[in-house]
């Protein structure tokens, strides 16, 4: 991994199995490359995925009692402007985790949830599961406003932390969410912004799960109120992540 994560590692961490690693390293490899994505390709049969291993264990990863507060008008203004859609599981969990999935560049919720066929693995767990899409740029590609490492352009006018904070108010505020199991999974640029979620958001995100990303080039920049859970994974493979995370090389 090129990067350390925004915060101390928790001790926790140690409970995400070694398999999802593993089989992610094998599935992603060198998926995250220039304006394409991996989940604009075709998936891969697999009889275990990463979202398996992953939603398995983000369970048992807690965090601050303090997602559920109810949205500000401001928040209710921003998810108003961008829906985004919800995945409800069969038997919900009560109160349910939530997981937030992020896309990679140029991708959108819908392909990547699909990718990863994640809704599989967080119905396994009763999770709640939240698919937003970011916001096209000049070349009509969705990205998030993540961090100085990756990958707004010349878009840095979209505030896609508080858009996003503002769908975890808004899930709440209709479903019985368990504020300390607030989750955030994203791949490439989506794991950047998974990175500034754990960031500007560590009283409300438990644990982050990130697919071929990194924190901030800039260190400072990110300085999270308490510890929060990194699973980052990474191929050997994909140098296009890499150098993003580290523009001066």
């Amino acid at each position: 991994m090129p990067t350390a994560p925004p915060a101390r590692r928790s001790a926790r961490l140690a409970r995400l199995h070694l398999v999802a690693l593993l089989v992610a390293v094998v599935t992603l490899g060198a998926a995250c490359g220039g304006s394409s994505s991996a989940a604009d390709r075709t998936p891969r049969s697999t009889t275990t995925t990463v979202a398996d291993g992953v939603a398995s264990n983000l369970d048992g990863l807690t965090g601050p009692d303090t997602a559920t507060r109810p949205p500000t008008p401001a928040e209710v203004a921003l998810v108003a402007a961008r829906p985004y859609d919800l995945h409800e599981p069969p038997q919900a969990k009560d109160p349910a985790p939530l997981v937030v999935l992020l896309h990679g560049y140029g991708a959108s919720g819908a392909t990547q949830a699909a990718y990863l066929g994640i809704a599989n693995a967080t119905d396994a767990q009763g999770m709640l599961l939240a698919i937003p899409d970011g916001t096209p740029n000049a070349l009509n590609k969705r990205f998030w406003n993540a961090t100085d490492a990756c990958c707004a352009g010349r878009r840095t006018d979209v505030d896609d932390s508080a858009y996003l904070r503002a769908i975890v108010a808004d899930v709440a505020a209709h479903h019985a969410v368990d504020p300390s199991r607030v989750y955030f999974v994203g791949h490439s640029n989506g794991g950047f912004m998974s990175y500034r979620m754990a960031c500007d958001h560590a009283d409300v995100v438990a644990a982050i799960v990130s697919l071929e990303a990194a924190t901030w080039a800039d260190a400072a920049r990110c300085k999270p109120a308490t510890a929060v859970s990194v699973l980052e994974i990474h191929g050997t493979g994909d140098v296009v992540a890499f150098l993003l995370a580290h523009p001066k090389i």
